[in-house]
């Protein structure tokens, strides 16, 4: 609980300080320096970074978060299905409220495709993480979700190659996602303890 705790105010402090300087030489020459290097590599022809960059879209966790409930309470695990649906709320309230208190604009002269919005931090990294690594905390023993923790990365990498957020976007987003993902797991693994403790106690 602590650690816990300790990680969340520190991925905050480091969120809201990178925020208020982010628009400084400093930051953004190597914001820039990255983004340059990293589309570099990867084509900007590429049908790949188009698919798994959808994979976190809004539209996705409208189609998948039901999906995924159903087969959570199929399993008679509806902690777990519970655990995923505060997961994506409350990353979802998290990007939202960010975006609009720093308002910051994307790499205009880096965008591959349209995107309107903010761009700090980035709404695919942070919502992806939160629910993907929290589903695959849950789930890590058994395919196919023991690969999910690929899918914050992968997503991330795609909204680089497609230039529409800075290195520092992405980064923070993945930590923000860890931060919602890790007390999305405290609660699952305490209503598991509490679940657990009364069982015993009707036996």
């Amino acid at each position: 609980m602590k650690k816990r705790s300790f990680f969340t105010i520190v991925i905050l402090i480091s969120f809201i300080l990178l925020g208020i300087y982010k628009e400084t030489d400093f930051i953004n020459n190597i914001d820039r320096g990255i983004l340059s290097s990293i589309q570099g590599i990867f084509s900007s022809k590429l049908i790949l970074p188009d698919l798994i960059t959808s994979i976190g879209n809004p539209a996705t966790y409208f189609i998948l978060t039901p999906i995924f409930l159903i087969i959570f309470m199929r399993k008679e695990d509806r902690r777990g299905a519970k655990t995923i649906l505060i997961s994506v709320l409350i990353s979802t309230i998290l990007m939202l409220s960010f975006k609009n208190i720093f308002k910051l604009e994307r790499p205009i002269d880096f965008m591959r495709i349209d995107q309107n919005g903010y761009t700090y931090p980035s709404g695919h990294a942070l919502v992806s993480s939160g629910v993907y690594f929290t589903i695959y905390r849950i789930r890590k023993f058994k395919k196919p979700y023991k690969y999910f923790f690929l899918l914050p990365i992968l997503i991330g990498l795609t909204r680089l190659i497609l230039g529409v957020h800075y290195p520092s976007d992405v980064l923070m987003g993945i930590l923000l996602g860890l931060v919602v993902s890790s007390w999305s797991i405290y609660y699952y693994e305490e209503n598991f303890s509490i679940s657990k403790i009364t069982f015993s106690k009707q036996k």
